[in-house]
């Protein structure tokens, strides 16, 4: 049976995360959400004759459980969390909302830069920055906790992860993903999709290759 994919990126990016990664899935069934923080806000329809994989990188995971659970017949968490503070103390993320008022640029190429993303890309990124989104965002990172929506999913979950994350140590990857089947990319970093491509394509690959989906 065919099956819908609908990608979800993170905080300070936009759907440019998933360029290495979707020339390995079928075109006419993926679909992209953009939240905003860079460019425009793109929300495309989303048919549900066919079962729906949910792809995210980091926000995107909690973002997905808070909107979009009742769609999802499996979840790849890339990068991903319920809970952001469980990983970032309240005021660090305060603190960012102050800089990012201050200025945009610099708080972003800060971010990026933790993230493992290069300057070329950062480059593109930088001109289309939404502040006010951005800080909604943060909002969303500060208050958000869909850890029970996470724990009563009844789909297959993947979550992938990298052990060199600045952004989600790995430590607290293992916690925060305890009773998960949680896989680690050696030397990986918070932007997997666009640093290390070819080990996702590889783990959702399998991961997919072993669902039995229905709709």
């Amino acid at each position: 049976m065919e099956t819908n994919f609908i990608f979800i990126h993170g905080w300070g990016m936009d759907t440019g995360v998933w360029d290495k990664i979707t020339t390995h899935l079928p075109a006419k069934n993926s679909y992209f959400i953009n939240i905003g923080f860079t460019g425009e806000e793109t929300y495309p329809t989303i048919p549900t004759d066919k079962p729906a994989i949910y792809i995210t990188h980091s926000l995107g995971t909690a973002y997905a459980l808070k909107r979009h659970k009742k769609n999802m017949n499996a979840l790849i968490a890339i990068n991903g969390f319920s809970n952001f503070t469980n990983f970032v103390e309240e005021r660090t993320l305060q603190t960012m909302q102050k800089r990012l008022a201050r200025n945009p640029s610099a708080q972003m190429q800060s971010f990026w830069h933790n993230c493992g993303i290069d300057e070329q890309t950062q480059n593109t990124l930088d001109p289309r920055l939404n502040k006010d989104k951005l800080q909604e965002g943060l909002e969303w990172l500060i208050n958000w906790d869909t850890s029970k929506e996470l724990n009563a999913l009844p789909v297959p979950i993947l979550p992938l992860g990298g052990d060199k994350d600045l952004i989600l140590p790995l430590d607290k990857m293992k916690e925060a993903w305890s009773g998960f089947d949680l896989k680690i990319k050696k030397d990986g970093n918070h932007i997997l999709p666009l640093s290390h491509p070819e080990w996702c394509i590889e783990k959702i690959k399998e991961f997919i290759g072993e669902l039995k989906l229905e709709r």
